[in-house]
């Protein structure tokens, strides 16, 4: 299934509930306060960044990151994780759990070791609170400190017009901050970071691999990417990262499948080449056998031929890894997209249906089952899944999206409508949202009452948290 993005002049999404987090003079960061400025600051960023809502892709991530969270003594937030369609290297975390990762972090790392080395870190530095206890200690000098991080934060919500320009400031300033409190702090994310990428079952050695390479790669480019400004790395960093390694027995480790589909997945469609281009430097490294690299470079060849509007060649070419990973959702998720623009919509759908009975909640087959389905004008069954799907996935763009679009083919212009202003809510554009129910109110019967006292309470709950909004 191809990738939903959310474009900085539309705001879409779903959870609604503006949570309250008081004045802007807080004089003490709870957990409960990390976890409400990251879900404003969380919203606006769908709203302004663009992210990538590519349901294989963010399976993938949320695998590797929640393993490692799942490898931590005591994570203090739910985290969640996210793609920037970005080809800078970086990757941020922030208040609540919230860790965004660039697609250039995948086009320069090697293994999944060092991409999981980078989350690791970033998951320290959250669950270590060092975002909290920086800003807390700025505020016993300039009480204002957190009072004017907020503000930042609304006056990019407010003001538009300001776009993406005016958040990347925000959150540049907020990963400064995040990252440069202190050579300690910086330190100890490193130590436990290396804690949990050996306990998540990790090369160790990883870490340092990706210093070294990012290190030699960039030291002497007078303009290094974002990445090296708020993580630097001087020689000791290297040096004891590779001492760290050393603590633990060398062995092999398996090379990861799914990393280098998901790096081929993000050459071939987040690096801002065409698929043209893309076809030719797949063909090339197909041509090459490169060893273990020749399925990932089929894969994104097959990618980048459906891509190009060649859906019957890259039915040829995705067959093999069809045959050889018959169960690997990347190829799921392309070869349904295949079979469905190549005039097999019906096998598309059997294969779908056949894996949602055993993996019913898993994002890449139901959202991918619940695609097929509207195209192939069974709207009903479609809304069954997604809703079903969406009481555990409430933020889940895609599902958002796929679900406004199952009930405008099933006619049914009201829950449409409502869907609709539900994603718009999750974006902090309330006044649209607003808007976009009164459309579902006009568009529902006069006898339904249930729905229409639904559609009224959703109005009351948006209003007031506008006003929430407005008075940060």
């Amino acid at each position: 299934m191809t990738a939903v993005l959310a474009p900085a002049s539309q705001a879409v999404t779903t959870g609604n509930n503006l949570p309250d987090i008081g004045t802007a003079g807080l004089s003490a960061l709870t957990l409960e306060k990390e976890r409400m400025i990251g879900d404003i600051s969380m919203r606006q960023i769908r709203g302004a960044y663009p992210l990538i809502h590519d349901p294989v892709l963010q399976e993938h991530l949320e695998s590797l990151g929640y393993r490692l969270v799942t490898a931590t003594k005591q994570p203090i937030h739910p985290f969640k994780f996210f793609w920037v369609n970005e080809t800078s290297i970086n990757a941020f975390a922030f208040f609540g759990g919230h860790i965004g990762v660039h697609s250039g972090l995948y086009l320069h790392a090697d293994s999944e070791g060092q991409i999981a080395s980078v989350l690791a870190h970033e998951i320290a530095h959250v669950n270590q609170r060092h975002l909290a206890r920086h800003i807390e200690a700025q505020m016993q000098n300039q009480p204002a400190t957190l009072g004017a991080a907020l503000g930042s934060i609304v006056l990019a919500v407010l003001a538009p017009q300001a776009g993406i320009a005016a958040l990347q400031t925000t959150m540049a300033a907020s990963q400064q901050m995040s990252i440069n409190f202190t050579r300690k702090n910086e330190a100890e994310a490193d130590r436990i970071g290396m804690q949990t990428l050996v306990a998540a079952g990790y090369d160790p050695y990883a870490a340092a691999e990706f210093f070294a390479k990012m290190a030699a790669q960039y030291r002497y480019v007078s303009k290094p990417p974002q990445f090296l400004l708020t993580h630097p790395i001087p020689e000791s960093r290297v040096a004891d990262a590779q001492l760290r390694a050393q603590q633990f027995p060398r062995r092999a480790y398996p090379v990861s499948v799914d990393f280098q589909f998901a790096k081929a997945r993000v050459e071939a469609r987040y690096s801002g080449k065409s698929s043209k281009v893309m076809v030719q430097e797949f063909q090339r490294r197909v041509d090459k056998k490169e060893g273990r690299l020749v399925d990932a470079a089929v894969y994104g060849l097959a990618l980048a031929q459906f891509d190009d509007g060649n859906g019957k060649q890259a039915a040829r070419t995705i067959a093999p890894l069809l045959k050889k990973y018959p169960r690997n959702l990347f190829v799921i998720d392309a070869i349904t997209d295949i079979d469905m623009e190549t005039g097999n919509g019906e096998r598309a759908e059997a294969r779908l249906n056949d894996f949602y009975q055993y993996m019913p909640n898993n994002q890449v087959i139901t959202l991918n089952y619940a695609n097929i389905l509207i195209k192939r004008n069974k709207a009903d069954k479609a809304i069954e899944l997604l809703n079903r799907f969406r009481v555990k996935h409430s933020e889940n763009m895609v599902a958002l999206a796929l679900l406004s679009d199952a009930y405008l083919k099933q006619g049914n212009t009201g829950q449409h409508y409502s869907v609709k202003a539900d994603r718009l809510a999750l974006m902090l554009q309330y006044e649209q949202a607003i808007a976009m129910l009164e459309r579902a109110l006009h568009a529902t019967p006069d006898d339904n009452n249930i729905e229409i006292v639904k559609l009224e309470a959703k109005v009351r709950q948006y209003r007031n948290d506008l006003a929430k909004l407005k008075a940060l």
